[in-house]
């Protein structure tokens, strides 16, 4: 059985190093400021992050696979973690006069990479067994993709060390999820 722990644990260490400040016990410098690449990245991944724990939670009942019910599960709590993450940040940079947090969604028009449409989402509610796990990891690996593309551009771009750090811890683990997500892919029955 592939193993996705690792997800979830990375995550929370990001989200502790970023919450610890220094590592003097003395009290953590002021909230640095944000820029518009930062803003770009916190709305849609958090529309992402939200994506990917609604069809995890979903996964974990309907999934046929015990791997693909573990996976669910893994990601389910990786998700919400780092929603909850990104609502802070957004709102810290929310705050901040002059940038422009993004509402939309993007859909099927690809506006975030990605970010799963309504053709996929009723394929994947009418989908079942075998069929129904392929189509959900195929989902979660172009879901994930897209978190990497975004996350890139962050680390390029952005000028938040905690957003930026976040995106970079992002970057190595999700490369290794997706290349795990493939494997089992690969290794579930396509009927």
């Amino acid at each position: 059985m592939l193993k996705f722990a690792s997800l979830a644990g990375s995550f929370a260490a990001v989200v502790l190093l970023a919450a610890c400040g220094t590592s003097t016990g003395k009290a953590a410098p002021k909230a640095e400021p944000y820029n518009q690449a930062d803003a770009d990245y916190l709305g849609p991944m958090n529309q992402l992050h939200g994506q990917l724990t609604s069809y995890s939670l979903q996964a974990a009942a309907r999934a046929a696979s015990p791997e693909v019910k573990a996976l669910a599960a893994t990601l389910s709590a990786h998700g919400g973690g780092m929603f909850d993450q990104n609502v802070v940040w957004m709102k810290a940079a929310g705050d901040q006069p002059g940038l422009t947090m993004k509402e939309d969604h993007g859909d099927s028009n690809g506006a975030i990479p990605g970010f799963i449409g309504s053709q996929d989402d009723t394929k994947l509610g009418q989908a079942k067994g075998a069929a129904y796990d392929r189509t959900f990891v195929t989902l979660m690996i172009a879901n994930i993709q897209g978190d990497i593309t975004m996350s890139r551009s962050e680390v390029a771009a952005g000028r938040n060390d905690a957003v930026k750090a976040f995106a970079q811890a992002e970057l190595q683990q999700h490369t290794a999820d997706v290349q795990r997500m493939q494997t089992l892919l690969a290794q579930l029955p396509t009927r």
